[in-house]
């Protein structure tokens, strides 16, 4: 009886085991094949990073079909969680080579209702799609009812590193928006102008906004992220390093550095530190553009 009992409990153990291999992907399982039902979510990225990667438009499909149903999203994450790190490393390979097929992918994605019902997903295919240069007006389209879904200063950083004149233009038009809280648009051309400030196209940007707007906050804002520094402005978590010196910059950038110097002085309202900082500015960029 007893040894009838340990070969009950040696069976009863082995089907478990059987039945644990099943759930594994095997070595020689193609990705779609591990996509199809695999519950490893390592193998599960992995094998989506493969589609993701690959030249094959059917691959490239299947992947977008999988993305918007909500039981693929649960077996690549766990969704009692906040973070979809597995997904994010998808998208991740998606962006590594962002064709017109993955572009098209993320347009659809970003505003699926399944795919977004976790709060972080959109942030990764709106990066993706401010990442290609020139900026399309499909993807501008995206981001800009985005920004009412709680992305706008996510979006205004994204719109400031594209640079293309579409993602400008939406990005000064989200500046001179006055349904916004000031105080956030202040934070955005703080954290999106003052890392570029030496680039001909930013330089024109806050040219635009400065010629546009009524706000002193927003004129001030524009002018200090181009030619003052403080660490303050990121709080004291967030160390940005100080930008270049103005030699270092280009003719272009000088000359469009020295065109918005004057115009900010001229501007009534400037404060008199602010003031002292753009005039300082102004006499380094003019003697620099002297010696190009």
């Amino acid at each position: 009886m007893k040894k009838a009992l340990e070969l009950a409990f040696l069976l009863v153990a082995l089907a478990g085991s059987t039945g644990t291999c099943q759930q594994a992907s095997s070595p020689s399982s193609t990705p779609r094949e591990v996509l199809k039902s695999s519950t490893d979510r390592g193998a599960l990225e992995d094998a989506a990073r493969t589609l993701a990667r690959s030249e094959d438009a059917e691959d490239l499909a299947l992947l977008g079909q999988l993305l918007r149903e909500r039981e693929f999203l649960a077996r690549l994450d766990d969704l009692s969680k906040p973070e979809s790190l597995h997904l994010s490393r998808v998208i991740a390979a998606l962006a590594e080579h962002p064709t017109p097929q993955a572009v098209e992918l993320c347009l659809s994605l970003a505003e699926d209702p399944v795919f977004i019902a976790e709060a972080d997903r959109k942030s990764f295919v709106l990066e993706l799609l401010a990442s290609v240069k020139p900026m399309a007006e499909r993807t501008a389209a995206v981001l800009q009812r985005s920004n009412a879904e709680g992305y706008f200063e996510f979006n205004a950083r994204l719109l400031a590193a594209n640079g293309s004149p579409r993602a400008l233009g939406l990005f000064e038009s989200m500046m001179l928006d006055k349904t916004v809280p000031v105080e956030n648009r202040v934070e955005c051309l703080h954290v999106s102008f003052l890392p570029r400030r030496m680039q001909p196209e930013i330089l024109r940007s806050a040219d635009q906004i400065l010629s546009k707007t009524s706000e002193r906050a927003i004129a001030g804002a524009v002018t200090e992220s181009v030619f003052d520094f403080r660490q303050e402005w990121f709080g004291i978590e967030s160390r940005i390093s100080a930008p270049p010196p103005w030699t270092s910059a280009s003719t272009d950038s000088l000359r469009a550095a020295l065109k918005l110097a004057q115009k900010a002085e001229a501007r009534p309202g400037l404060s008199p530190s602010l003031h002292k900082k753009v005039a300082s500015a102004r006499e380094t960029i003019a003697q620099a553009l002297g010696q190009h």
